[in-house]
C-alpha cells in the first residue's frame, strides 16, 4: 500500500483470506536500516585492446556511498563459449582476470557487483573485449662467425623469438654496412660483399604472420 518503514526492526503480520472467508497469517521480522547500499557508474576492462599476454583488469567508476565505506566488489568473469554464449568463469572472482585464461579470438566481460554492511547494489555489466593477437618476442641476433675474415660468408642467427599464440615465426633480416642498408635481406650474406675493415650489422624482426616483433640487431 506503499506504506515506508522507519529504521530499525519491524514484526510483520501478513493475512490471506480466500473467497469462503477462511484466513491464514504468517509473521516476519525484517530490519531497515537508515543507509542502503552503494552504487557505481560504470566499468571498463582495460586494456581496452588486449592480447594474449595482457591480464584483464575491472576498473570501475563513481562509488556512491553515504557511509563513506571503502570501495568494496564482487566480481563475475565470463567468456564466450562455442555457441557464442557468454559463461561465467566461477574460479575467477577478483578485480583482474589472467592472460592464462585467454587466447586469440576470445571474447571476455566483467560484472561488477558494489556492496557494503548493508547490502548490495545494481549490478555493473562492461562492455565485451576481444583478446587480440600476440606479436613474437623480439629475438636474439648473432653472426657466425663471430671474428670473420673477408673470405668468410656471414650468417645470421636470430634465437629465443617466442610467439603465445603458437604462430610459426618467420624472420626477416636487414645487412647494414657501416650504419647503411645494402638491400640484402637473406640470412647469409655472401664473403663477395665483404671487405677488410667494414662493420657488418643483421637486423632481424620476427613475423607471425599478423604482427611483427621490435626489430633486433
Amino acid at each position: 500500500d506503499g506504506t515506508t518503514l522507519s529504521a530499525g526492526q519491524h514484526l510483520i503480520t501478513m493475512t490471506v483470506e480466500d473467497s469462503f472467508g477462511k484466513t491464514d497469517e504468517d509473521t516476519v521480522t525484517i530490519r531497515v536500516y537508515d543507509h542502503g547500499p552503494p552504487s557505481a557508474d560504470g566499468v571498463s576492462i582495460s586494456p581496452a585492446n588486449p592480447i594474449t599476454s595482457d591480464t584483464l583488469v575491472a576498473n570501475v567508476t563513481g562509488w556512491q556511498d553515504n557511509d563513506n565505506s571503502p570501495e568494496m566488489y564482487r566480481y563475475r568473469w565470463f567468456m564466450e563459449d562455442e555457441d557464442g554464449v557468454m559463461v561465467e568463469e566461477p574460479n575467477e572472482l577478483t578485480q583482474s582476470f589472467p592472460y592464462s585464461r585467454t587466447t586469440r579470438g576470445d571474447l571476455v566481460q566483467v560484472e561488477v557487483t558494489p556492496y557494503n554492511d548493508y547490502g548490495e547494489g545494481d549490478p555493473l555489466l562492461s562492455s565485451v573485449v576481444l583478446i587480440e593477437n600476440s606479436p613474437p618476442s623480439q629475438p636474439n641476433v648473432s653472426i657466425d662467425p663471430a671474428n670473420p675474415q673477408p673470405e668468410n660468408n656471414l650468417e645470421c642467427i636470430p634465437t629465443n623469438s617466442a610467439d603465445l599464440d603458437g604462430d610459426l615465426i618467420t624472420y626477416e633480416y636487414v645487412w647494414l654496412q657501416n650504419g647503411v642498408d645494402v638491400g640484402e635481406t637473406s640470412s647469409v650474406l655472401l664473403s663477395s660483399y665483404t671487405s677488410h675493415g667494414e662493420v657488418w650489422t643483421c637486423a632481424v624482426i620476427a613475423n607471425d604472420g599478423q604482427d611483427a616483433s621490435i626489430q633486433a640487431s
